[in-house]
């Protein structure tokens, strides 16, 4: 948890990669009609010719005209089908119950039944593969090692069946953090903590997946034994990390290349020392131009967001009511922000909270289930309710 002494990242690792890559495809044709319109003619002329010596029979000569064919062809006509868009503000929220749509209106949906009486039935945090499935990963801690109870899990669009995506080894643990449409790939973000050398040995690294190619990449170590990384969020070429550990707490900014990133806009560069219930966890935006970031101060939760380049601030606002727990993740896009927090004792998320930053906070949402929230980024297209494990 944030507030321990040890990190409580959520964990990852890939040992063997597998994933279950669904494809499908559909062509239309349409053929073009010709019309063809025969025209046939006849002409007939008739000559007569008489003398007083001769009589003759009249000779007649026949003309016949070559048909006309007019052709008339239809241009193929090509119907495109515009993707199903995601309703401003919907998020996918996890509980110890399932997966769920829910929506600013409060329509809830449920994506995935699970059954917490199952040995793995929880399910911990499941974010959308921006494709209409869901990836998903089960509860965990990041010091203990979890193998196959931290395989992160893969829904596709079209299928109502979960499937192995990334699976650890026996001394390994998985973590997952985000996904972002990179080049036009989809890539998932997500932490392996290997044990195997032994403590203080630990080594906690970030890692991608990428859902076109198939590859595993390590973009760098992100903690090792009593200190780690918490929620991380990619976008725009940069990744956003919340770490703590031994007291200490901050936020580091780095590029793809491991690269520490100083900018205006990262709100705790140099991390702080025994700061729960106040410390800050921030997020960045999936284009990586802005980070949005919570605190707890004594009269309630204050949440900002600013330009990540300048520091300049574009939303300011002091949610009224004091936390009994810490702040677990946040989510932000240029529209929304989305605070999750954790009550203390317990390893589940209370109701999120979500502000429009259109209304520069004067509209916030309490959604109504309680569970660890993230903003929808595709229509979620899995076959039907899908029943885990």
């Amino acid at each position: 948890m944030q507030h321990s002494k040890k990190l409580t990242p959520w964990t990852f690792a890939v040992g063997l990669a597998l994933i279950a890559a669904a494809c499908g495809g559909g062509a239309s044709n349409s053929a073009a009609t010709t019309s063809t319109a025969v025209l046939a003619g006849v002409t007939t002329t008739t000559t007569s010719t008489a003398t007083t010596t001769t009589a003759a029979l009249a000779a007649t000569t026949t003309t016949t005209l070559a048909p006309a064919v007019t052709t008339t062809s239809v241009a193929p006509t090509t119907t495109t089908v515009a993707p199903p868009t995601v309703a401003p503000g919907t998020v996918l929220v996890t509980n110890e119950d399932g997966v769920y749509t829910v929506t600013l209106s409060g329509v809830i949906a449920t994506a995935v039944d699970a059954d917490p009486s199952v040995a793995g039935g929880i399910i911990n945090y499941a974010i959308d593969d921006t494709q209409g499935g869901i990836i998903f990963d089960l509860p965990g801690s990041p010091w203990t090692t979890w193998g196959d109870a931290s395989i992160v899990y893969r829904i596709p669009a079209g299928s109502n069946t979960a499937s192995t995506l990334l699976i650890p080894s026996a001394s390994q643990g998985l973590n997952l953090e985000d996904v972002e449409v990179r080049d036009g790939d989809v890539t998932v973000y997500y932490t392996r903590l290997d044990t195997t050398a032994g403590t203080p040995e630990y080594l906690q690294t970030l890692r991608t997946y990428n859902l076109t190619s198939l590859t595993v990449a390590e973009l760098g170590p992100v903690g090792g034994w009593e200190g780690g990384s918490t929620a991380i969020s990619a976008g725009g070429e940069r990744t956003m990390r919340n770490w703590d550990g031994e007291g200490w707490s901050g936020v580091i900014i780095e590029d793809y290349s491991g690269n520490t990133l100083t900018l205006a806009g990262n709100p705790e560069p140099d991390g702080v020392f025994d700061c729960y219930p106040g410390c800050v966890n921030a997020a960045i935006t999936p284009d990586g131009t802005k980070v949005a970031w919570a605190r707890q101060t004594g009269t309630g939760l204050e949440v900002t967001l600013a330009s990540l380049q300048s520091g300049s601030i574009f939303l300011n606002v002091l949610l009224p009511g004091i936390v009994d727990g810490y702040i677990d993740r946040l989510d932000v896009n240029n529209d929304y922000i989305v605070i999750n927090t954790v009550e203390e004792g317990s390893e589940f998320p209370t109701a999120a909270r979500i502000i429009d930053i259109a209304s520069g906070g004067v509209t916030t949402y309490v959604v109504p289930i309680p569970g660890r929230a993230a903003l929808l980024r595709s229509v979620i297209q899995t076959s039907g309710v899908v029943s885990w494990p």
